[in-house]
């Protein structure tokens, strides 16, 4: 389908004609198909992803590009700039590395092997009913460029015999065999990859990317694409197609289902019951098949296998902190040997893998960071490197992702190779009950065997808190304590607990502290009917259910019971008192910092008290500004003139120690946009000098108010600890922005320099609803064309539309923002004021001709029925979405306007 915004003829006869009423921004939609173009996409490998005019040897000049600086890649565009599934992945070689400068472009920047390597290029995500073409840059940058590679592809039938680069020094002109290779209708495999090797011959070979053009179908095919359950698929190799069933399934009556090439048949239906405990056979046939004579088409014998999975193993991970992370032969003091070991050099981890080698959730976190190192040579080999820190430092090993109802065994070995070893750390955890007293392991001199308290210390039966995790604290007595790594046996399940595990309420999960559970809701949330949701250890019980109405204006006690519980006598079980409190969000707001340092921690200004997110920028303009809870909002900032960003000072007020600052006497706008016109905001600025003892002051001002907010003057008075309106921060309350949604205030000082540290705004309220005399009023740039029905910025939206738009009438306003076609309905999107005045109405019409315009859900002559409907504030604030739905006769041709009227 292709659609037609806005054009000026459609407005022009809009404009001129005789309406009684504002008309504006007609949408068109028109009903035919798409010339089709054959898929290209050009891959470029160069550390510098921003050049232009690159083209290779299948063309591409002035077309998309794919810029990549890494090995792997997913959702490439196409040459016209569309979205792909087709991805690639290099499994070895170095780069990609800016490694020289040829008259072809595309050959400056390349991924390289060293000499005789070998390695694969998978190009992913293809069409495997389609052929391709492939190309395949490659060039030698060292020395006179003389140099060679093979490249070769199985994917073709017969196999393609390699194709030989063989580089003769910097030519002008792409030559194939010389710096390309071309295959040409190579097919993809069933999963939609095409496979290429290279082999480098010299030194170092060069490949400096691909394009690949999508050609005619490919012949039909008789292939299984997919086989298995849902959640459970099974691994094609081949012919040989072998399904892992989890532990006790009986394999004799299963029915899995499967996918196959595009009209291809099999001699066992999809989703049929069959009798695996041997390999049964499923035979396919390709769309083209003939049992002759003569004979057509493909045939493909598959044989599955189906394999039911072993009972799980007890689970263990084995962790060890080395400055040489490929290490083999490990083990620890709970064992391991020839078993998996995840092995790390950095303070943090996530995806550990258990002593068999499969994913689990559990990952560590390290609080503090000092080294990693291979120090010394203990005969018992994990001890040979370590993580290790300053004497007398506590450091904090947090395991995470483990299982909240069952329990755990810890071994943490711990060593010295200073010296005789002689030494002593101290570890703890408060995840057992009761808690678990320090256990110290003691350095011992080289042991050749693991001695619990000597090299290693060992907590039995540990039990993580209700978030899966297990915290344990480590401090030594010497000049470096090692810790080497941790090894954790899951031993058994819990006694039936009494805990809530999870609260809250959809997308907004409480903090659950111990006991204490809290609770952060939106502004202007209604506390005193909330309905959260909870979950509880197996078998618990709560004195209220989960998603029950309580009045949170106080806290509220939430009482669990173990499964086992009994009052007795005699008394059994597990009780637990939680106590929940709800805390409201103060109302939206947003903190920015203009600052040398963009990294500072603590800030606070005199609209908040500390901990909330802020935005520090060295920049004059930024857009997409986040709250003060972290959340990205439409808010931006510009600031009129090019001054400086410096940190200047150490005032005693935290937010003044940076600043923008300008010259002497010059006068300055800072314009924040972004904002909604139908709410007020209170503003703060903060302003203070560094400079002698502060004294100096700078007047602000704006415009945003009615009547205009006279200038607020903020006068130094040295290093003031405290904020103080007037003297180092200026405030204006009940602000509201202009029809575009924006706030500009004028600064001007009067001293050498003057500086102005950030700003923040509140939201505080709504704007109260005007009339259209009024809200024209606040536009003087449409001087005497002040009419509904005028048109003062000449863009064809009279001034009655633009109030409904939300548009500024005095500035030309562009037309649709978008619009697509799905079938029977054409979506579009425009502005919408949200406090439209208070005497104007709109109505959203049809029309197939121009002449003939129908109200929404009227039926014509012919019988077509169209009906339009809105959806406010989408996609975005501010942006109003109307979808018009075609029912009954079918058209060809569809026009949409919006009418307004002033009552």
């Amino acid at each position: 389908m292709k659609i037609l915004n806005i054009i000026n003829p459609i407005r022009d006869y809009l404009k001129h004609s005789a309406l009684a009423a504002a008309t504006a921004w007609l949408a068109v939609a028109a009903l035919w198909p798409a010339r089709a173009v054959a898929l290209t996409v050009n891959v470029n490998l160069d550390p510098n992803t921003s050049r232009t005019d690159l083209v290779g040897p299948a063309g591409g000049s002035g077309e998309t590009w794919n810029q990549i600086s890494s090995k792997v890649a997913s959702g490439l565009l196409d040459a016209t700039g569309g979205s792909t599934a087709i991805g690639f992945i290099l499994n070895a070689g170095s780069g990609p590395n800016n490694w020289g400068t040829f008259s072809l472009s595309m050959l400056d920047g390349a991924s390289y092997l060293e000499g005789n390597q070998v390695a694969d290029l998978a190009i992913t995500g293809l069409d495997p009913a389609k052929t391709y073409d492939l190309y395949l840059a490659s060039y030698g940058g060292y020395g006179d460029g003389l140099w060679n590679a093979d490249f070769s592809t199985a994917n073709t039938t017969p196999t393609t015999s390699p194709q030989i680069v063989t580089s003769t020094g910097n030519t002008s002109t792409w030559v194939q065999g010389d710096n390309y290779a071309s295959f040409t209708s190579v097919v993809p495999d069933a999963t939609g990859k095409i496979t290429v090797s290279r082999v480098s011959h010299t030194g170092y070979c060069f490949f400096n990317g691909f394009q690949i053009v999508e050609g005619a179908a490919a012949p039909p095919r008789a292939d299984i694409l997919t086989f298995g359950l849902e959640g459970n698929p099974a691994d094609i190799t081949g012919t040989n197609i072998t399904w892992t069933v989890p532990n006790g399934t009986d394999p004799a009556a299963l029915s899995p289902t499967f996918t196959m090439s595009p009209g291809a048949t099999c001699t066992k239906e999809s989703g049929s019951t069959q009798n695996f405990t041997s390999p049964v056979h499923y035979i396919v046939y390709s769309s083209d098949y003939s049992a002759g004579p003569p004979t057509s088409g493909t045939t493909t014998d598959y044989t599955v296998t189906v394999v039911v999975a072993p009972p799980p193993p007890a689970m263990q991970v084995n962790v060890n902190l080395d400055g040489n992370p490929s290490r083999t032969d490990l083990v620890g003091p709970a064992g391991g040997s020839g078993k998996t070991w995840n092995q790390f050099n950095t303070t943090s981890a996530s995806g550990l893998l258990d002593d068999e080698g499969n994913t689990t959730a559990i990952g560590f976190t390290l609080s503090g960071s000092w080294n990693f190192g291979s120090f010394g040579t203990p005969s018992l080999s994990l001890l040979a490197g370590s993580y290790w820190w300053g004497g007398g430092t506590l450091i904090n090993l947090a395991i995470t992702g483990l299982d909240p109802v069952k329990t755990y065994d810890l071994y943490l070995p711990s060593y010295s190779a200073y010296g005789d070893g002689m030494w002593n750390m101290s570890f703890s955890t408060a995840n057992t009950t009761p808690t678990t007293s320090p256990q110290i392991v003691n350095g011992t001199a080289n042991s050749s065997t693991w001695v619990k308290g000597a090299n290693y210390a060992h907590f039995t039966s540990v039990v993580p808190d209700g978030t899966g995790t297990i915290t344990v604290s480590m401090i030594g007595a010497g000049g470096y304590e090692f810790f080497n790594g941790v090894q954790i046996a899951q031993t058994g399940s819990l006694p039936p607990q009494a805990n809530i595990q999870t609260f809250g309420l959809p997308g907004n999960p409480a903090i659950i502290t111990g006991t204490n559970i809290t609770l952060t809701v939106p502004n202007g949330t209604e506390v005193t009917n909330l309905a959260p949701t909870f979950t509880l250890s197996p078998g618990a019980t709560c004195t209220k259910a989960s998603g029950s109405t309580q009045n949170f204006t106080s806290p509220v006690h939430y009482i669990v019971y173990s499964s086992d519980y009994s009052a007795g006598p005699p008394t059994s079980g597990t009780t637990t008192d939680y106590t929940v409190t709800v805390v409201v969000l103060p109302a939206f707001q947003v903190n920015v910092n203009l600052d040398g340092s963009t990294n500072r921690t603590g800030l606070v200004g005199p609209a908040d008290v500390g901990g909330q997110t802020w935005n520090q920028f060295n920049t004059s303009s930024a857009s997409g500004l986040r709250d003060y809870a972290g959340t990205t909002t439409t808010l931006g900032y510009t600031l009129s003139d090019p001054g400086y960003f410096s940190t200047w000072g150490s005032p005693s007020l935290i937010l003044l120690n940076g600043a923008y600052y300008i010259g002497g006497h010059t006068s300055i706008d800072l314009v924040i946009t972004g904002l909604n016109p139908a709410k007020t905001y209170d503003l703060y600025l903060p302003s203070y000098s560094a400079y002698g003892n502060g004294k100096w002051n700078m007047s602000f001002s704006t415009a945003n108010t009615t009547p205009s907010t006279s200038p607020r003057v903020v006068s130094g008075s040295g290093n003031s600890s405290t904020w103080v309106e007037g003297d180092n921060y200026a405030r204006f309350t009940s602000v509201v922005p202009d029809g575009t949604g924006t706030i500009t205030v004028s600064m001007i000082g009067t001293l050498a320099y003057e500086f102005l540290n950030g700003f923040q705004i509140v939201q505080t309220g709504s704007v109260t609803s005007s009339t259209y005399a009024t809200w024209i009023a606040g536009y003087p740039g449409v001087g005497a064309l002040t009419g509904f029905s005028d048109d003062a910025d000449g863009d064809g939206s009279k001034n009655g539309a633009e109030n409904f738009f939300g548009t500024n009438p005095s500035v030309s306003s562009g037309g649709l923002v978008a619009g697509t076609v799905s079938g029977n309905t054409f979506t579009f999107t425009h502005p919408q004021n949200a406090t439209p005045a208070s005497d104007i109405s709109a109505a959203y019409r049809w029309s197939k001709d121009l002449a003939t315009f129908n109200a929404s859900g009227a039926t014509d002559g012919a019988g077509t029925t169209v009906t339009l409907t809105t959806q406010l504030n989408t996609p975005v604030a501010g942006t109003t979405t109307v979808t018009a739905t075609v029912t009954g006769t079918p058209t060809t041709k569809l026009f949409v306007d919006v009418m307004v009227t002033q009552n």
